[in-house]
């Protein structure tokens, strides 16, 4: 209180400066939508009153209610003899009257707290009254439910193959696997491994791409007692021999074709191709272990601030918690027909896999391929009749455009679940689902270090939902607590950091107790002994009905295509380039939904490089989902006055094409032109040549299928999206249409005819598509 009344007093003693000097001195931005210089303002009238005397006349004063507020929000106080009078006026485009109630009570509690002990630090004093803490503290966070916390994965889909044996557990590529036949491979193959030495806290590696034996492999080492790694094949070497040794792996079970990427990193290499007739020979019958709840379930990686990947280390009661909640939720199904969408190494997968499994389902695994072609997918969620899906929202968008467009809506679907990003109610899914009654749409949030915390189902027609949907409540056995920097506890609507307790908790990050120790906090708000909160990093803030509205991050983590990316480690990597002198990463959105990282790079003197050397060299040390979409080169890095980086000056990358080192061929015949525009406009440049690589022009594998299905659309022809990764130019993919069609000459036609339809009147371009079909 004293150091507020020094600057305040500070302030005034240079109180008489004319508005007008201020804003030239300041120059401030100028925006029609507030006042440039502030915002909010604070009166108060203490002046001594003045009695008005006019004779023969009674006078008294009498309140003017203004009709409009002239700054965002105004406090002004007055004084009297025996108290202060206050009148809050605000924008009501900003507030309504229940927030601004609010700020009013908080401002009292806050005032009669520094009224009670004005020596208290700021950081000390309430603004919640005990009813409202008791509100966000405990009644919003009433999620205990009874669970078997002492049962682990694996046992929970034991229990399902004793009441459904004969049920399909598993379908790929034509294969079908009843539960008991998925029991007893993975019972195979965990006594193999445990006369490996396999068993509880040992980790071990799975480096295959989606299989049935995949999913063998997952159950094997859970059954053994063992935690598994996911390795995913098509990471770069250096990359997953860093995770193996981390992670100290014992055992690898690959397949020998993988058996060259991980050669370096030297644990036991199992080979489930070359050596599937010494499995066979192992019992089918359930192995003993000495495995308990409280043991690791697996080792997930992720993207890691300082450069390299952090390994989250997950138990199985964490786990065993969610899923009973999803196999025991009162509107989430069970015993569906599930696609499993997400890779191995996120851990969705596992959300995926074990809520089908031990529920009596039946998981559809898919190719790659498929998974990355979002209109042969939505093809097979029709053709397949499948049931329930889970994407990242970025793959929901693209997914419910290619839905909307079948000849027959996958009536079958039942339930969407989407996550890893803000959901945004879009045309076409507020069209899908319009359109699919039967269909609920599902939000879900939480980071990999507790696994999902809270979920929303979206109720009602479409046409009534949010433009940008809460993440609900706190799930059964989860409790999130929204915090200020000092870990105290804030008001409703007021933003925070998410801090999230209870069943989901991770142990924390593998081998790293440093960070975990900095991420994993004592929980202020239990009694219980040793309970954790995980600081999320997520800023997020309490919705009047106790909804959370999620606003973003704190720090420089992001979220691309679903992907969780810490933009430190692309930086980190990037500056390990022999030319690269400084670097910044930017996840931007110049275009509309499409966010993309940008990479800024200052060079060392003399140096050159090109785009292509700077993507090859991150391709060696990272996923594709980590590279820069777009490289801008700088002089130097703009600075603020404090000789800190700006990012807001950071410019946007220019149309133009990027310095790749292919030489530009401009298009020339009306089929080069018609596909080159296709890829300008998804890519947002101004011009692309026949033999520039898609990728090295900031394409990714989303984009990709978008111009699948642009050229699908266009030239009437299925082309399969692995023809676009195998030829990825303009030159290239036109082979491919021209080979599907039997001959260039008629690829030229149809082109030619969408030149001319350009010119011609709606009426007289009808006639001449229907001629052309």
């Amino acid at each position: 209180l004293r150091r507020v009344r020094e600057v305040a007093l500070g302030a005034y003693a240079h109180q008489d400066m004319p508005f007008e000097k201020l804003v030239e001195e300041l120059q401030p931005e100028r925006d029609l939508g507030h006042s440039p210089l502030f915002q909010v303002m604070f009166v108060m009238q203490n002046a001594p009153p003045v009695a008005l005397e006019l004779g023969g006349l009674s006078v008294r004063a009498e309140a003017a209610e203004g009709a409009t507020a002239k700054f965002d929000l105004t406090l002004m106080l007055t004084e009297s003899t025996q108290e202060l009078d206050g009148v809050l006026t605000y924008n009501t485009d900003l507030f309504d009257e229940e927030t601004i109630a609010r700020l009013s009570g908080h401002f009292e509690q806050l005032l009669e707290a520094i009224n009670a002990n004005a020596g208290q630090r700021i950081t000390e004093l309430r603004l919640l009254t005990a009813a409202e803490e008791d509100q966000v503290l405990v009644a919003w966070n009433e999620t205990a439910r009874e669970y078997p916390d002492d049962k682990c994965i694996h046992q929970l889909f034991e229990e399902q193959v004793a009441r459904t044996p004969e049920n399909v557990a598993l379908m790929f590529a034509g294969e079908r696997v009843t539960y008991r036949e998925l029991n007893h491979r993975a019972n195979q193959l965990s006594n193999y491994l445990q006369e490996l030495g396999i068993g509880p806290e040992i980790t071990v590696g799975i480096c295959l791409e989606r299989s049935i034996e995949m999913v063998v492999a997952l159950l094997a080492v859970l059954k053994a007692g063992g935690a598994y790694v996911p390795l995913d094949p098509e990471y770069p070497q250096e990359r997953l021999s860093f995770m193996l040794k981390d992670a100290e792996v014992k055992v690898l079970l690959t397949k020998q074709q993988h058996v060259a990427i991980v050669s370096e990193a030297s644990p036991h290499v199992v080979r489930l191709d070359t050596e599937r007739g010494r499995i066979a020979q192992e019992s089918e019958n359930r192995v003993s272990s000495r495995v308990r709840s409280e043991n690791l379930a697996y080792v997930i990686y992720t993207s890691g601030s300082t450069g390299k990947p952090k390994g989250v280390a997950m138990r199985h009661n964490s786990l065993a918690n969610l899923i009973y909640w999803q196999c025991r939720h009162p509107v989430l199904s069970k015993g569906q027909r599930r696609v499993q969408f997400a890779s191995l190494s996120f851990d969705a997968s596992f959300r995926e896999i074990f809520s089908t499994l031990c529920s009596g389902g039946t998981l559809l695994l898919i190719s790659e391929e498929l998974r990355q072609d979002t209109g042969a997918l939505a093809r097979f969620i029709a053709g397949q009749e499948v049931e329930k899906i889970l994407v990242p929202f970025a793959v929901l968008e693209r997914l419910a455009d290619e839905i909307t467009r079948l000849p027959k809506l996958p009536h079958a679907l039942r339930e969407v679940i989407t996550a890893g990003e803000q959901v945004r109610i879009t045309r076409s899914i507020e069209h899908l689902f319009s359109e699919l009654k039967e269909c609920r749409l599902h939000n879900h949030y939480g980071p990999t270090e507790t696994h999902v915390a809270t979920a929303l189902m979206l109720e009602g027609s479409p046409n009534g939902w949010a433009n940008f949907p809460s993440i609900g409540r706190p799930i059964p056995g989860r409790q999130i607590y929204i915090l200020d920097r000092q870990r105290g506890v804030i008001p409703v609507g007021v933003a925070g950091e998410i801090y999230i307790g209870g069943a989901g908790v991770a142990r924390g990050y593998l081998n790293r107790p440093d960070l975990t120790a900095e991420r994993f906090v004592p929980h202020p708000f239990s009694s219980e002994p040793g309970a954790r909160l995980y600081r999320t990093g997520d800023l997020a803030r309490y919705l009047p009905d106790g909804n959370i509205e999620f606003l973003g991050r704190i720090d420089h983590q992001v979220k691309v295509r679903g992907y969780r990316i810490e933009l430190g480690e692309v930086e980190a990597v990037l500056g390990e380039h022999a030319a690269v002198s400084e670097v910044v990463i930017l996840a931007r959105e110049d275009a509309p939904n499409e966010k993309r990282l940008v990479a800024y790079v200052v060079l060392h003197p003399e140096q050159t490089v090109t785009v292509s050397e700077l993507r090859d060299f991150l391709k060696k040390k990272l996923p594709d989902h980590m590279i820069p979409a777009a490289y801008v080169l700088l002089n130097e890095l703009p600075l603020t006055a404090n000789r800190k980086l700006d990012r807001q000056a950071l410019p946007a990358p220019e149309q133009g094409r990027p310095r790749i080192e292919q030489a530009f061929v401009a298009p020339r015949t009306a089929a080069e032109i018609v596909m080159a525009k296709i890829w300008a406009d998804l890519l947002n440049l101004a011009q692309v040549g026949i033999h520039d690589n898609f990728f090295e022009l900031g394409g990714h594998s989303l984009l990709a299928t978008q111009v699948i299905s642009q050229v699908r659309s266009t030239f009437q022809i299925e082309i399969p999206l692995r023809r676009l990764f195998e030829r990825p130019t303009v030159a290239g993919l036109l082979d491919e249409v021209a080979s599907a069609w039997g001959g260039m000459a008629i690829v030229e036609e149809v082109a030619g005819t969408l030149g001319l339809i350009e010119e011609l009147s709606d009426e007289e371009a009808s006639e001449m598509l229907a001629e052309q079909s």
